[in-house]
């Protein structure tokens, strides 16, 4: 979702023999949008194309209409749209990095996670991290489908103490993705009762 699909044409004819054609508006519904080069009279025998795009704002099947306004007979011409918004799929090398004990003020060997688009579609995303530990990444803000990156931390402890955390955020436009990707993440390691070691939010 929110991504754009490659363009479907649609050409406009104009078969009569009486005249020009006067093309009044073009529209769309629905997740669609277009874009043509049709003047606004097309000549006897003349043609021009409209490109459709479709770019979902939400999952599943998804339905709208191309709409062509002239002043023929028959007018409003109309196109069937439809589409089917997918989610991105996103997936972790592993779930749980654990630097155990470490000097203060002394930075750990790095560690590595490698992220993975294993969808159909582009995953845009923000990385941060809180706490004694830093990260690396050669992600950038976007994952095209099939590639991945590696983000690379490493813990640097400022006081003795039994447990110091971090904090992950992960943002995004669509809350739905948003929370889901969160909550999968969650139920990698959950919190322990007690000690409070896991993944929370």
């Amino acid at each position: 979702i929110y991504t754009d699909s490659a363009p479907q044409t649609v050409v406009l004819a104009n078969t009569s023999t009486a005249g020009p054609l006067g093309i009044l508006n073009i529209t769309t519904t629905g997740d669609f949008y277009q874009t043509s080069d049709c003047p606004s009279s097309l000549p006897i025998g003349g043609t021009c194309n409209i490109n459709v795009f479709f770019r979902p704002y939400s999952y599943g099947p998804l339905v709208g209409e191309l709409i062509i306004e002239t002043d023929a007979a028959g007018s409003p011409h109309r196109v069937a749209l439809s589409g089917n918004g997918i989610p991105p799929v996103i997936t972790l090398s592993t779930d749980w990095l654990d630097f155990g004990e470490q000097p203060v003020g002394s930075p750990t060997s790095p560690q590595t996670v490698m992220v993975s688009n294993v969808g159909e579609v582009t995953v845009n995303f923000t990385l941060a991290i809180t706490g004694d530990f830093a990260q690396t990444s050669d992600c950038g803000t976007s994952l095209a489908p099939g590639v991945s990156c590696t983000l690379t931390v490493t813990f640097t402890p400022t006081a003795a103490n039994e447990w110091l955390s971090s904090r992950f955020t992960i943002a995004g436009i669509n809350k739905e993705t948003v929370g889901q990707l969160a909550a999968n993440i969650r139920k990698l390691r959950k919190a322990e009762p007690y000690k409070g070691k896991g993944l929370k939010y």
